[in-house]
Parts: structure tokens; sequence; C-alpha cells
């Protein structure tokens, strides 16, 4: 299981779709180009964030 799959299965079904939302932003605002990077190429990121928002909400 990846870092990220596990650290959402240990946060409450009702707040996965806050954290799916303001994670990248958070990383970013702390300068962690790294772990963004690493995030955002994640394929669980990826499916867990489509799964949790519609399509509309995706494209900014």
């Amino acid at each position: 299981m990846s870092d990220f799959k596990t650290q959402l299965a240990s946060i409450s079904p009702d707040q996965q779709g806050e954290f799916l939302a303001k994670l990248p932003a958070a990383l970013a605002a702390k300068s962690q180009s790294e772990q963004l990077l690493k995030l955002l190429t994640d394929f669980n990121f990826i499916k867990a964030k489509i799964s949790a928002f519609p399509p509309q909400q995706l494209i900014p």
C-alpha cells in the first residue's frame, strides 16, 4: 500500500474529500515540491480524487 493510500485510510470518510482538496495546496504553500510531485503522480491519489469529485471540480 502506498504512503498516500495508508494516510487516506486513516482519515474518516467524511473528511477525506476536504483532505484530497487541500493537500496539494498545503504542500505547495510549504514549498514541499518533492512531496507535491510524488503526490500528483501517485495513481492512488489520482484515483481517489476522481472518485471523490465530479469532473467539473477537477478542471481548474
